[in-house]
């Protein structure tokens, strides 16, 4: 965070137009007009919030899926069926320990359709609910993965219900005793065939319940990965907070809530 002088002229950068705005406001006496969504206040209605987005030219935005079939998403990830599993997380993330009570289990895994092929999903199935703050999920032979506060999990619809009925915990230790925004997330696919984590700020000591025989992995200051088959779990560094991509070249980004992007260079 800027302090001294920095920090005063920035303060007053920022406060020296919204001064001048007021008065030409007050000197003009107009109301404002409505946003380019119309509405003033309160929330938008899909059409008004894509009404409001500016594009560069050459792209184009559609509604796919809105409230009420999904809410409070936070990551997706498609399946060889074209199916949209989506992380909801409908509480506040807190800390798990040493906070009064215990924050609600409010998380849940929404498997979307479209059955008519229209490009607009119209199918909601619960996969998976009482989850504890998810923030990340990948399909994995016929389930997902799901990074949950402590755990990383495996969920699996095994009667073509929809709704997972195997649950479980594929590595576990992760720290959660912070803020939901800094904790590990977003399992990704690598071309090496390994799952990627971004290890945010918390770190952990990570163990496989499977495998108990092996000792555990300090996890702090790195992002990691793991074998989707042997459950072996092990440092990569780099330190992303959200998102994880790969290109087609297997370079991997990352970001944090201060930097849009970051290269891992090998």
């Amino acid at each position: 965070m800027p302090r001294g002088p920095l920090a005063m002229l920035m303060c007053l950068l920022c406060a020296g137009p919204v001064a001048w705005s007021a008065a030409e406001r007050d000197a003009d006496d107009t109301r404002h007009e409505p946003n380019a969504a119309g509405a003033e206040t309160g929330p938008l209605t899909p059409d008004q919030a894509l009404a409001g987005f500016e594009l560069e030219p050459g792209y184009r935005i559609e509604i796919a899926a809105a409230e009420p079939l999904v809410q409070s998403p936070l990551a997706i990830a498609f399946d060889e069926r074209g199916r949209l599993y989506v992380v909801e997380n409908r509480g506040y993330p807190g800390p798990l320990e040493g906070a009064s009570g215990t924050p609600p289990s409010l998380g849940v895994i929404a498997r979307l359709e479209d059955t008519d092929n229209d490009g607009r999903f119209d199918r909601r199935t619960e996969f998976a609910v009482n989850l504890t703050d998810p923030n990340g999920v990948m399909p994995w032979d016929g389930g997902v993965f799901v990074s949950a506060a402590r755990d990383l999990l495996y969920l699996k619809d095994t009667t073509g219900d929809g709704i997972a009925d195997e649950r479980r915990v594929v590595l576990t230790g992760f720290d959660a005793t912070r803020t939901a925004q800094i904790r590990f997330s977003h399992p990704t696919f690598g071309i090496d065939n390994w799952i990627y984590l971004t290890g945010g700020l918390t770190g952990g000591l990570v163990t496989a319940p499977e495998h108990p025989d092996r000792p555990p992995v300090k996890f702090a200051t790195s992002d990691a990965r793991f074998n989707p088959f042997t459950h072996a779990f092990e440092l990569t560094g780099g330190k992303g907070q959200y998102g994880l991509t790969f290109d087609d070249h297997g370079r991997r980004f990352v970001c944090s809530n201060r930097h849009p992007v970051m290269h891992v260079v090998l």
